[in-house]
């Protein structure tokens, strides 16, 4: 058994599945992005002369939507339970740098155990600081999560 699949909800029928939808995010091409930001950088009559524009979306760093130290702990103040998400592609994404849906293919397998042995960072002075997580997202770190992010996949999509 996953787990991190175990929750304090009841069991799961999957034939009586439903779809909760709490967060909607799109992502327009770059070259848009971009033009878009400039525009509004030229009209904010507040901006400094000196400030950089910043285009409409940023990066979409590569994170999770939980904390793994956390995500079972009964204290939490959880209304429901979301171990799955989806992603729809409105236009065909078959290659890779192009945006679109990127993964760890099996991941999910081997998710409890990198969590227990998931390293610490590096502070001031080699403090160790514990691997960051804000409400419930965790970036996957360049440098102590560099194991994953190098088996990181793009998974090509049709509209």
């Amino acid at each position: 058994s996953l787990h991190f699949l175990n929750h304090p909800f009841g069991p799961f029928d999957t034939n009586r599945a439903y779809s909760y939808t709490d967060r909607i995010c799109y992502r327009i091409p770059s070259e848009i992005s971009v033009q878009i930001g400039r525009s509004l950088a030229t009209c904010n009559p507040n901006k400094s002369k000196n400030s950089k524009s910043w285009p409409l979306q940023r990066s979409l760093t590569p994170h999770l939507d939980c904390c793994p130290k956390t995500i079972l702990e009964q204290s939490r103040d959880v209304s429901k339970w979301r171990p799955l998400q989806s992603f729809i592609s409105l236009t065909d994404n078959l290659q890779q740098n192009t945006g679109g849906f990127e993964c760890v293919p099996g991941f999910h397998r081997e998710f409890d155990e990198w969590a227990r042995r998931r390293k610490p960072g590096k502070g001031k002075g080699g403090v160790e600081i514990a691997p960051p997580c804000v409400g419930e997202f965790t970036p996957i770190r360049p440098v102590e999560d560099g194991d994953v992010l190098r088996r990181t996949q793009h998974i090509a999509c049709r509209a």
